[in-house]
């Protein structure tokens, strides 16, 4: 009977410890990180906001005008879309893309001698001068959009910025604008500041 006991005793053991012994549930399989969005705080808003220059070309395929750079030919353009709007609304401080689009209605083909110039009025832009055609060329009947980052004033107000559309080559004449009727040598941005 001594020797019953033993293994009685060493298999109540085991089975005790069987008990207390537990298997490890599968664990899920790791999951990669979740991509995040890195958004980047907007510049400070005494800096004055970078200039973002994109130019697209709509060509007019029903135009018979023959695009002619030489000395004959004559510059005209017409305003077409503009936003944000005459008298925006913009809270102050704020970054802002302006858009221009200009119609080329004369018979010179514009390339990289135009230049857009600030000619006066609140600048709203780092720079007074852009040259968005350095590659492209607008030839009549075609449309250039040129946007514009900039940043409103801080304080509250009514403001204007004039800019124009320009052929460097020669003396720099300013491109004659047709908008709202009249011709002007200037486009504008006028906002509000509440």
């Amino acid at each position: 009977m001594k020797y019953l006991r033993i293994p009685i005793t060493v298999v109540t053991v085991a089975l005790l410890l069987s008990g207390c012994i537990t298997v490890p549930a599968p664990q899920p399989a790791p999951q990669e990180p979740a991509v995040q969005e890195v958004v980047q705080a907007p510049p400070a808003a005494t800096q004055a906001a970078p200039v973002v220059v994109v130019v697209t070309a709509t060509p007019d395929t029903t135009s018979n005008t023959a695009s002619n750079t030489s000395a004959g030919c004559s510059d005209s353009a017409e305003l077409g879309n503009v936003d944000p709007p005459d008298g925006a609304k913009i809270g102050g401080g704020k970054d802002f893309k302006m858009t221009w689009e200009l119609f080329n209605t004369g018979t010179c083909t514009w390339d990289s001698n135009y230049i857009f110039v600030f000619m006066g009025g609140e600048q709203m832009a780092s720079l007074t001068e852009v040259k968005p055609l350095s590659e492209n060329t607008i030839p009549p009947g075609s449309s250039l959009t040129i946007f514009i980052t900039m940043r409103s004033p801080a304080e509250s107000g009514d403001y204007i910025g004039y800019w124009s559309w320009a052929n460097s080559k020669g003396n720099g004449d300013p491109v004659p604008v047709t908008m709202g009727g009249g011709a002007s040598g200037t486009v504008y941005v006028r906002i509000i500041v509440p």
